[in-house]
């Protein structure tokens, strides 16, 4: 939002963005305003989280196709429209498999699997961090490559 509407674009994201992690969740106080800030923070992420997909095939070129396959796939079972598109594609760059029983403090939640890899083990925690790291040093460099256009 900042690289197309420069501050104000960048702290209105940054607003729904909080909105949603502070009321998004539903609760009876909440429900009516959580929902709203719940799917305008859907409604912002659409275009990243696609593009965040499309980064992570760029950088993982050996596993692009296995990339669009998890996002076209398994992410439209997620519980968010855009947290699935990213996690699928980082889990199919990773060759590894997402999902199943997450617990949350005493809550408890059964996710549907992302990718078809293998279970991650603790080394898949470094080669993660450099899939981030170079998804990041493609979207600078992308960003770059724009400006210079523009």
């Amino acid at each position: 939002m900042g690289a197309l509407f420069g501050a104000p674009g960048a702290l209105g994201y940054r607003a729904i963005n909080t909105m949603d992690a502070t009321v998004g969740h539903r609760s009876e106080r909440y429900e009516r305003y959580g929902w709203a800030s719940a799917r305008l923070d859907d409604v912002a992420n659409f275009i990243p989280a696609r593009l965040t997909a499309a980064l992570v095939a760029a950088v993982r070129p050996r596993s692009a196709l296995a990339v669009w396959r998890a996002v076209r796939q398994d992410a439209p079972f997620h519980p968010s429209p855009n947290a699935g598109v990213a996690e699928a594609a980082f889990a199919a760059a990773l060759g590894v498999r997402l999902g199943g029983v997450n617990t949350y403090g005493s809550r408890t939640e059964r996710r549907p699997q992302l990718g078809s890899g293998r279970a991650p083990e603790a080394p898949d925690i470094l080669a993660a961090v450099a899939l981030c790291r170079d998804v990041t040093c493609g979207l600078v460099a992308s960003l770059v490559a724009l400006a210079g256009l523009a």
